[in-house]
């Protein structure tokens, strides 16, 4: 199993790991054991803190002085979409902003098929984008 790390510094999050080309899936995700679940965590602004599911497929860390206020975070694990080669993880609240990047890391067990790349992407207008720089 392969950890993602991916630095954030988002206006909001919403993020979702998924493969590159949706037309032609990889082999079939791995399901987390954590789907059906929400996770939330109080993250304080002076300190920062730690968001992660219980399985540790998700896992979202805050610096010291990451957030401009005290702010519960959450992650709510939905099984994975015929776009995404990963469960989809949404992260919450929506318009949470960073003062500090913030790190991401999901596991992902597996190789993206022929013709695609593992990346993080958002669903946004219907459709999954890209989250540039995240392959």
């Amino acid at each position: 199993m392969r950890t993602l790390l991916v630095t954030l510094s988002l206006a909001s999050l919403g993020l979702w790991a998924a493969c590159g080309d949706s037309a032609k899936p990889g082999p079939g995700p791995t399901p987390d054991p954590d789907e059906g679940k929400t996770f939330s965590e109080k993250i304080t602004a002076t300190a920062g803190g730690t968001l992660k599911t219980a399985s540790g497929n998700a896992t979202l860390t805050v610096p010291a002085s990451g957030l401009a206020a005290d702010t519960t975070l959450t992650v709510a694990v939905a099984a994975a979409e015929t776009a995404t080669a990963t469960p989809v993880y949404n992260f919450g609240p929506d318009g949470t902003t960073f003062a500090k990047p913030a790190t991401l890391a999901l596991k992902y067990a597996g190789t993206p098929g022929k013709d695609q790349k593992a990346v993080l992407a958002t669903f946004s207008d219907g459709k999954w984008v890209e989250v540039p720089g995240s392959s």
